[in-house]
């Protein structure tokens, strides 16, 4: 992995909350342990495994490997995978096509848990013609609903909001409003 693609692996898996087993001991105390977790479909261990491949510690750098395991994880419900995933397809890292159709996939489904900041890109995508400005709109309102600790980015969040609710009527934005209020995450971990 070049040098850019190890800083940036290294921000997605800081901000995503999974992380590479540098050492293998803090969460599981040996690599077999962790790779029989993984083979028994648990999400966290393979979205760590995963990482940890994409990485190259503990074990020889395996992009393709990686990213099957973190999919793995992604699809059994771990939403920071699917933030990850989304990130890696909205941005074109780790050997994957930049393909914002499939960004926008995962990351709703991380946003449909409860990201925030799923919601926003799942919003701004939607934005930018992969969705419709009702979509656009509806995950800007949720990703408000679900907030930032950052002013700037509830800032930034609010004025997107405001910018898609022109294309729609009033009677759109009140509909949509009242969809937000009743919104509720639902979690989705099949294991």
């Amino acid at each position: 992995m070049n040098k850019i693609n190890a800083i940036i692996l290294s921000a997605l898996l800081a901000t995503g909350g999974i992380q590479a087993a540098d050492t293998v001991a803090n969460d599981w105390d040996s690599l077999p342990r962790l790779e029989a977790d993984a083979k028994k479909g648990n999400v966290y261990a393979l979205a760590k495994l995963g990482t940890t491949y994409l990485k190259g510690t503990v074990v020889s750098q395996d992009v393709t490997k990686g990213i099957q395991l973190i999919t793995q994880s992604a699809d059994g419900g771990l939403r920071e995978a699917q933030e990850l995933l989304g990130k890696a397809y909205a941005q074109g890292l780790f050997d994957l096509k930049e393909d914002d159709r499939e960004a926008a996939k995962w990351f709703r489904m991380a946003a449909e848990q409860g990201s925030a900041s799923a919601a926003m890109r799942t919003s701004e995508l939607y934005f930018d013609g992969k969705g419709t400005p009702l979509d656009a709109y509806f995950w800007a309102l949720i990703a408000e609903k679900l907030g930032y600790a950052d002013p700037a980015i509830a800032n930034a969040t609010a004025a997107n909001r405001e910018v898609y609710g022109r294309k729609l009527s009033a009677a759109q934005r009140r509909k949509l409003e009242a969809e937000a209020i009743a919104w509720q995450p639902r979690v989705t971990l099949a294991k």
